[in-house]
């Protein structure tokens, strides 16, 4: 397997550094409501993002409670997403750009 979660000056992350807690973006309140819990948990990064083979129910959808904006919280941090992105190879994303 490849390196899941690799960058600049940290090396390999572990499952629990993939994910970081946020407030929310329209009003800033971190206080929320959970409307769906994962129903599974991630091997690798890479699952939840694949143009044409995501993997759903991985990530936890909460209600803000200040304004009742919904998102994904705690979300999968930038560094993970952009290393998981230049790691993967979508074979049917790439036969459909050719």
């Amino acid at each position: 397997m490849a390196c899941l979660a690799c960058h600049a000056g940290r090396g390999m992350m572990s499952r629990n550094d993939w994910y970081e807690t946020i407030a929310c973006a329209l009003c800033g309140s971190r206080e929320f409501r959970v409307r769906y819990r994962p129903e599974r948990e991630l091997a690798d990064p890479k699952e939840a993002i694949s143009a044409s083979h995501g993997v759903m129910g991985t990530q936890q959808i909460v209600d803000c409670s200040g304004c009742g904006l919904v998102y994904v919280n705690p979300r999968l941090r930038p560094e993970v997403v952009l290393g998981a992105y230049q790691d993967s190879v979508d074979p049917e994303y790439v036969s459909q750009a050719e």
